[in-house]
């Protein structure tokens, strides 16, 4: 599955942007990097916003349980906040599977949604500070994957 991660404002947020087919060896490479991003940083606080509205397919939820039962949160992960267009259910079963390990996660449906939460949460969340292009996907993705937004 393609996916890229990046600081969206350095040592402060970093958002995962996901498409495709999802496997479980690609779930864990991305957890590792957004690992590798956290413990490096120098914040007391790392938000993640994990988009996942290009996601065509995933493994089974029991499979997704099973290869992220032994992670372990950097302590200075913040608020996980997950963009997503599922239905209710899935994303409550998401919800509660990424509380079981210890994250705080908020799902949202736009970028926009993501950073007005984090804001709420985290006063260091600059609009400002994010690149000039951080809401071209919302655009994007709707057109292709979501008409209704």
């Amino acid at each position: 599955m393609p996916h890229k991660v990046m600081w969206s404002i350095e040592n402060a947020l970093i958002t995962s942007v996901l498409w495709g087919e999802m496997s479980l060896e690609e779930l864990k490479d991305i957890l590792a990097e957004n690992l590798a991003l956290i413990a490096n940083a120098d914040a007391t606080w790392v938000h993640v916003i994990n988009d996942t509205r290009g996601i065509t397919s995933t493994p089974s939820l029991a499979q997704l349980v099973k290869a992220v039962r032994g992670y372990k949160p950097h302590t200075r992960t913040g608020w996980v906040t997950v963009i997503r267009n599922a239905s209710p259910i899935l994303s409550f079963i998401s919800d509660v599977g990424l509380q079981a390990v210890g994250i705080k996660v908020r799902t949202v449906r736009t970028t926009a949604d993501a950073i007005t939460f984090l804001q709420s949460v985290d006063d260091h969340i600059d609009r400002s500070l994010l690149p000039a292009d951080f809401y071209q996907y919302d655009t994007h993705i709707a057109a292709v994957h979501d008409p209704v937004l």
